[in-house]
């Protein structure tokens, strides 16, 4: 129940009475809300069996933009407690500096491949697993770039988001 999100939130009016979804982080507001309503000692639950149609992203650049903004809205609130709390939300941020930054580094040392060649072998890992477990063959070919498309905008949204936190 970490990252419960308002795709079928259903609270009671008790909890809607004590907090309220913070229109400052959207789309990052259920998100909170759910983090709120747990440390306010209120019951969350999740049920694998309630199954509802959620619309996805008809085009890459709508999904571009769904990202980004989740991304964007990630550090404006309690920002040093999720540091600590979830530093996985920092990698892609960190990995698109290490992009950025790669023409140098590999200039000073041959090392410095290693972290591209490790996210290549684990997306390639993951398209596999994922295109298995969904029986869609086809999915391998596509997965990969979805899945950097994905951690790059994040990355740039996240470092945005951190920039308009401190300024």
């Amino acid at each position: 129940s970490s990252y419960i999100t308002g795709a079928n939130l259903i609270a009671k009016r008790e909890v809607f009475k004590k907090i309220l979804f913070d229109r400052d982080i959207y789309p990052g507001d259920d998100v909170n809300f759910v983090d709120l309503a747990k440390k306010s000692g209120f019951g969350v639950g999740y049920s694998p069996n309630v199954v509802i149609y959620h619309r996805r992203r008809a085009n890459l650049k709508g999904l571009v933009k769904q990202i980004f903004d989740y991304a964007l809205v990630r550090p404006k609130k309690n920002f040093l407690n999720q540091f600590v709390e979830t530093p996985l939300f920092f990698v892609p941020s960190a990995f698109l500096l290490y992009l950025a930054l790669f023409p140098t580094l590999v200039l000073l040392h041959w090392f410095f491949y290693l972290p591209l060649v490790l996210y290549v072998v684990l997306l390639l890992g993951f398209s596999l697993i994922e295109s298995i477990k969904a029986r869609e063959f086809w999915a391998f070919f596509a997965l990969p770039f979805f899945y950097a498309v994905i951690h790059l905008v994040y990355g740039a949204g996240f470092l945005i988001g951190i920039v308009r936190r401190f300024i």
